[in-house]
């Protein structure tokens, strides 16, 4: 340190010697832009919220459990970001419906 209590910056300290090197940074591609099934399908993703509404539900607590469930499908992108396939939720649901007796 110097007299002013501020750290010297040439100095070497034990740290130096132990740290593992720093990654060097990666440069962007520049190519033409890649287009992925997400981005053209992107209106089929629905949030909690989006899906609690389109099944009439009265709270994203529902939807929870049915995920807890496996009831339907759902894709996690990241540690929170949850996303629901609207034609693969229909098609989930469908399994569920109880015929009227008498019927086959």
């Amino acid at each position: 340190m110097g007299a002013s209590g501020t750290v010297e910056y040439g100095a070497t300290t034990a740290s130096d010697f132990f740290s593992p090197p720093r990654p060097e940074k990666r440069k962007k591609a520049s190519g033409p832009a890649v287009v992925d099934y997400v981005s053209i399908q992107a209106e089929n993703f629905l949030t909690k919220e989006q899906l609690r509404e389109r099944l009439n539900l009265p709270s994203v607590r529902k939807i929870d459990d049915m995920m807890k469930r496996r009831m339907i499908p759902f894709l996690k992108w990241g540690s929170r970001t949850v996303r629901f396939d609207w034609p693969k939720v229909q098609a989930a649901l469908q399994q569920f419906e109880r015929k009227a007796a008498g019927q086959k």
